[in-house]
């Protein structure tokens, strides 16, 4: 084929080809967010607020001991002291966030 012929050509057949955008467009929001009602419930220690399951407040119990704990040594060493509370996140079954 001529040299003259070829690149008319090429540029038809590159018109031809779809845009990879319009396939990004078809596909956006495909995987929409299922949000689902979560029953967290909230224990509340001197400087923290610990979030959890129903079923896991004895474990919040047994670990807002050591949460304090550390928090009055860390405060001790680092000589600062923070003005809010730490939020803490008791999640067991964390098969939910996956």
């Amino acid at each position: 084929m001529k040299h003259y012929l070829q690149i008319p050509l090429l540029f038809l057949l590159c018109l031809m080809l779809p845009p990879s955008d319009l396939y990004a467009q078809y596909y956006f929001g495909k995987n929409k967010v299922r949000y689902t009602d979560f029953d967290w419930q909230r224990m509340t220690t001197p400087h923290f607020h610990i979030y959890f399951y129903p079923e896991e407040r004895r474990i919040a119990e047994i670990g807002a001991k050591p949460a304090e704990e550390s928090y009055t040594l860390l405060e001790r060493k680092l000589t600062y002291t923070l003005h809010r509370k730490f939020q803490m996140l008791l999640d067991i079954f964390s098969i939910e966030f996956s």
